[in-house]
């Protein structure tokens, strides 16, 4: 296949070198905004735009700096989500519905990490207030910086207002044999079996670890014979069972399930464990469907 060629300015204007975390310098700092834009080149998408006002170092000024997370329902949802999760903003809605409430971040002091192009690389929360040493660095953000409060939760994509919290791992480069995963059936195979008058079954599925996604097969064989209990039982959970006790794979593929991986002698990893999700809201079916077309057209 033919490689495409880059334009080596371009590349060579955005690379950073030694843009690893021991280069990092850490800066105190207090977010000031939280914006959303819609994405352009993922439907249904959104970035989020984080604002800080961070202290200078050298001088007795604040500075401003922007933490931008793309795409964040699907290739930066990871990293979104340790920002969730570090500032503890997963609220509840007025009917007990997961929710994020996104104003609470405005005015949250923050330990801000930027590498030597001066851009943002990660936000981690900070309470200067608890600390007599700190507490100079919540006065001075304080009386140096001017919030801009979200006037109501219009200003939220829906999408992102009921955030569902799928479980993911961190680091999300990697794939682990105690974790519980969330995804998504591809497609289901049949093969020729290595028994004679028998048949293997494949499953592909989307399987989701924060902005990485990847399908991963599990493997029925022998399922007229040695493997027959545990395929009823895949049947049966995913209610593809009709009447006569017949298969019906109509409407099995993206379909929402959990799984649970293991390693073979040669280090190749499958799925072990595939079990349906049942009662999935709406919105958490949306941003599955979404996860999912997003890895399809990676794929």
């Amino acid at each position: 296949m033919e490689r495409k060629q880059l334009d080596a300015d371009i590349v060579f204007r955005n690379y950073v070198v030694n843009d690893t975390p021991e280069y990092w310098e850490k800066y105190a700092g207090i977010i000031i905004e939280v914006r959303f834009a819609v994405s352009k080149d993922k439907e249904n998408d959104y970035h989020c735009i984080i604002v800080l006002g961070l202290k200078n170092k050298k001088e007795e000024q604040v500075f401003s700096a922007q933490k931008v997370y793309r795409n964040i329902m699907t290739e930066s949802r990871c990293s979104f989500q340790e920002l969730v999760n570090g500032f503890g903003i997963i609220s509840e809605d007025e009917e007990g519905e997961p929710c994020l409430d996104i104003p609470e971040l405005v005015g949250r002091y923050c330990i801000a990490s930027l590498n030597t192009a001066m851009e943002v690389k990660n936000i981690k929360k900070a309470d200067f207030r608890a600390k007599e040493k700190t507490a100079a660095y919540a006065d001075f953000l304080d009386k140096n910086t001017q919030l801009k409060k979200m006037s109501d939760y219009s200003e939220i994509p829906d999408e992102v207002f009921w955030y569902y919290m799928f479980p993911m791992t961190f680091p999300y480069d990697e794939w682990k044999t105690d974790y519980e995963y969330y995804g998504g059936i591809r497609e289901v195979t049949c093969y020729d079996s290595d028994n004679a008058n028998d048949v293997d079954v494949k499953v592909s599925v989307y399987v989701f670890n924060g902005g990485t996604t990847t399908v991963m097969a599990k493997y029925f064989n022998r399922i007229h014979s040695s493997g027959k209990e545990e395929f009823d039982e895949f049947c049966l959970d995913f209610a593809l069972v009709d009447e006569r006790g017949n298969i019906n794979m109509e409407g099995i593929e993206t379909d929402v399930c959990k799984v649970t991986l293991y390693q073979n002698k040669k280090g190749n990893i499958y799925i072990d464990t595939l079990k349906s999700i049942e009662n999935v809201d709406e919105m958490a079916l949306q941003q599955y469907d979404l996860l999912i077309e997003n890895a399809e057209n990676n794929f």
